[in-house]
């Protein structure tokens, strides 16, 4: 696992948000030299079967 920096992010998504574009801004944090110690992310709302999947696959990699 990586280093972290000490700071959380806080993010919102919600069903109009383009699948790719939640999975690239996921993967961008990741990516980070220092990535943050943990993601927030506000579901606001129900979300279609995309929006789950991508947050599925990060929230495993997050963990892991």
């Amino acid at each position: 696992m990586k280093e972290s920096c000490n700071i959380s992010v806080l993010m919102a998504v919600h069903n109009g948000v383009e699948p790719l574009h939640l999975h690239e801004a996921l993967e961008s944090l990741h990516n980070q030299t220092l990535p943050p110690r943990q993601i927030i992310l506000v579901e606001d709302g129900k979300l279609n079967n995309s929006l789950k999947r991508i947050i599925a696959k990060w929230r495993w990699v997050w963990r892991h």
